[in-house]
C-alpha cells in the first residue's frame, strides 16, 4: 500500500513538470467546450487501472454520458459529470463524474496556455486519480 502512494507522489510530480505550463491568461467556462479524450490513472485500494474517455463538454460544463475503456478490458460508462470554472483568473476548474456508479471528484484541473490540454488530480472514496484531457 505505502508503494502505491509513493508512485503517486512521483507520477504527479512528473505530470506537472511534463505538462504544458498553467494559462497565464484568464479562463471562462466555454473555454473547456468541445469535444475532448480524457485520460485517468486512477490508484485504489485494490490496484491501480488507466481509464480513456472521449467525451463531449457543452458551454455550461456537462458532460455527456458516454462509454470509456480500461486497462482492465473492460468497458464503463462515465456519467452525471459536469466541470465548472472554479478561478477564471489561472484557469482551473473543478468537477464531478462517476464511473461504474462511483463518485470521482476532480479536485483540480488547470487547462495549458493554449487551452487545448489540461492535467490535474482527483479524490473518490477508494483512491484518488490523477486526469489529463486532450482537445480533439
Amino acid at each position: 500500500m505505502h508503494y502505491r502512494k509513493i508512485f503517486f507522489v512521483v507520477l504527479s510530480a512528473v505530470t506537472m513538470v511534463l505538462s504544458p505550463l498553467a494559462a497565464r491568461a484568464s479562463c471562462t467556462q466555454p473555454d473547456v467546450a468541445g469535444n475532448w479524450e480524457l485520460y485517468l490513472q486512477v490508484v485504489t485500494s485494490t490496484g491501480a487501472d488507466w481509464i480513456r474517455c472521449k467525451v463531449k463538454i457543452d458551454g455550461t460544463g456537462v458532460i455527456a454520458n458516454t462509454i470509456c475503456d480500461a486497462s482492465t478490458a473492460a468497458t464503463g460508462t462515465l456519467s452525471d459529470a459536469k466541470i465548472v470554472l472554479s478561478k477564471g483568473q489561472f484557469c482551473t476548474f473543478t468537477g464531478h463524474f462517476k464511473t461504474s456508479k462511483v463518485l470521482n471528484s476532480i479536485d483540480h484541473l488547470t487547462l495549458a496556455l493554449n487551452k487545448q490540454t489540461g492535467s490535474g488530480v482527483g479524490t473518490r472514496a477508494d483512491g484518488y486519480f490523477l486526469i489529463t484531457m486532450t482537445k480533439l
